[in-house]
């Protein structure tokens, strides 16, 4: 019996070690895990820390190398500017000494008969005081002819007839004739045209930020295709096409396509190149305020080319495909959307941009939110339509901050964003098979001046004549173009026809604007924007995809 219980209590000896050895082990194996898991939680803190550290230094260095190319721009824009300043300066000083010259009597002589020639009705000869003595000689024996020193010139004079005859940049009434002289002011009222008089330029007004700059755009106006040989242009193939344009300002473009591919690809590269290197400098022949407006006008281009590689990185597009269709202008350089588009998906892409705040902080906030909301429904129309709007309110902001000397350009843009959405409710329209349901009050891009309700009643029209009796109120321009759509037309038609309108009217109303103001600086990029249409419309002609007839009614001629 002593020995049943000596080995029963053995026994129980015995599994009371081996669970203690059991629980030893697992507490051992618990803590290892708990200090494994510890090791690895503070690995990825630190890495993770790490990681943080780099991209805000990454960022830091980013912002860094930015103020310093933006400080660099502002010293190549003083130097411009000092160059400029040392450039009139020098050719005052010649102009002061023309009137010593041996010749000068007989050069005024010259040309009050030029004058004379051109005028014979003249009645008076406006001269510089310094000249009013040779002046009055000059007129001796002819009745009727009077010398008024009214002009402010190094030389020269004006004969004119008739009555009331502005001089301080208003228009000029009755006939006039007009010698050039060697003045200081001679070339410019040489060239003068009419413009309205709250465009004048008030006596002794500033130096703004934007005169010169558009001095420059100014002389870079001579580039641009005229009239005429647009009618030469029209009607040729494509192969002749491309030979015509190598002889104009197109040439270096045209050369570099010599790669005996030919074919429309080719002529719509010329007009892409050829566009960027027109805009692609001007933002930095500006300062202050003047700048911003300026790059304000060329966002579209950033927008165009920042949509063009999230939908290239959608539908799995090349990165060197995608990339060979914007027009690298703005903020958004070429290297910058190819290392863009060749990230491995969309959100990569948005966040890529998103982190060098392109193509406007405002615009990158709204990408990232967009981006967000694409990774959990790949939505593709929503990321669009997030950073379409957020770039034109962005636009219409800076615009309507510049104040009125941004004034002709926030009304041109206000006038696109009109089109757009009148475009966006028709669209909307017919793809409500009813016609039904209330706008979408995020589906339309603000800043323009057509009310919401307006554009809900045109996409709930039962018909596309009640469309048009709902949109025609609005702008006086969209009424024959919409009877048109009306009439069967298709959407594409339409939208053609509204910038075929929109631009020939806002080129006519700012070729006269305000030299101090933005209006110089739109016209030039809606002159070389109409310039690349017109090519692109000459080569679909020239392939056959349009008529000949319908490429030149949609030609818009900017000089």
């Amino acid at each position: 019996m002593m020995m049943a219980l000596r080995d029963l209590l053995a026994a129980i000896e015995a599994e009371a070690a081996t669970d203690i050895e059991r629980l030893r082990a697992e507490r051992h194996r618990e803590a290892a895990a708990i200090l494994a898991d510890a090791e690895l939680q503070a690995t990825e803190l630190e890495r993770s820390a790490v990681c943080s550290a780099e991209h805000e230094e990454r960022e830091a260095g980013e912002r860094r190398l930015a103020a310093a190319r933006q400080a660099i721009a502002g010293r190549q824009c003083d130097a411009h500017e000092a160059a400029y300043q040392q450039i009139a300066g020098e050719v005052r000083a010649c102009l002061r000494t023309v009137r010593e010259r041996g010749d000068y009597p007989a050069i005024l002589a010259a040309l009050l008969d030029e004058a004379r020639s051109a005028l014979p009705a003249g009645t008076l000869v406006r001269v510089d005081p310094a000249d009013e003595g040779a002046g009055r000689r000059l007129i001796q024996g002819e009745n009727g002819v009077r010398v008024a020193a009214t002009l402010r010139c190094a030389g020269g004079l004006r004969r004119s007839g008739g009555e009331r005859v502005q001089h301080r940049g208003g228009a000029v009434h009755g006939r006039r004739a007009r010698a050039a002289g060697a003045g200081r002011r001679g070339a410019r009222r040489g060239r003068r045209r009419r413009f309205p008089h709250w465009r004048r330029v008030p006596a002794g007004a500033g130096v703004t930020g934007y005169d010169y700059g558009n001095a420059r755009l100014r002389a870079r106006r001579a580039a641009l295709l005229r009239r005429e040989q647009y009618a030469d242009l029209a009607g040729r193939d494509l192969p002749v096409l491309v030979a015509a344009l190598s002889v104009t300002s197109y040439r270096r473009q045209a050369e570099a396509t010599a790669d005996g591919r030919g074919g429309t690809e080719s002529l719509n590269r010329i007009a892409r190149d050829h566009l960027a290197a027109a805009l692609a400098d001007i933002s930095g022949l500006y300062r202050g305020r003047a700048r911003d407006v300026v790059t304000s006008l060329l966002g579209p281009f950033d927008v165009h080319a920042m949509l063009t590689v999230l939908r290239a990185r959608h539908h799995g597009t090349p990165a060197e495909v995608a990339c060979a269709l914007p027009v690298p202008v703005g903020g958004l350089s070429a290297e910058t959307a190819l290392q863009a588009a060749r990230a491995p998906d969309l959100p990569a892409a948005a966040r890529f941009l998103a982190a060098r705040r392109l193509p406007d902080p405002d615009t990158a906030a709204a990408l990232v939110s967009a981006q967000r909301r694409y990774e959990i429904d790949a939505d593709l129309a929503g990321v669009e339509k997030a950073v379409a709007r957020s770039a034109r309110a962005h636009q219409v902001a800076v615009l309507a901050a510049a104040g009125a000397e941004a004034g002709p350009a926030t009304a041109a843009v206000r006038r696109e964003t009109d089109d757009l959405n009148l475009l966006i409710a028709l669209r909307l329209r017919e793809a409500a098979a009813d016609g039904s349901g209330e706008a979408d009050r995020d589906a339309f891009l603000p800043g323009g001046t057509v009310p919401l309700p307006l554009l809900a009643a045109i996409r709930r029209a039962p018909t596309r004549a009640d469309s048009v009796a709902a949109a025609a109120p609005a702008h006086r321009a969209w009424h024959g173009l919409l009877a048109a759509w009306a009439e069967g037309g298709d959407l594409a038609a339409l939208h053609s026809a509204l910038e075929t309108e929109r631009l020939r009217t806002q080129l006519r109303a700012l070729r006269g604007g305000d030299p101090l103001g933005a209006a110089p600086v739109l016209h030039y990029v809606l002159a070389h924007q109409a310039q690349a249409r017109n090519l692109r419309l000459l080569a679909q002609a020239a392939a056959g995809a349009v008529s000949h007839d319908q490429a030149r009614r949609q030609l818009v001629a900017p000089i």
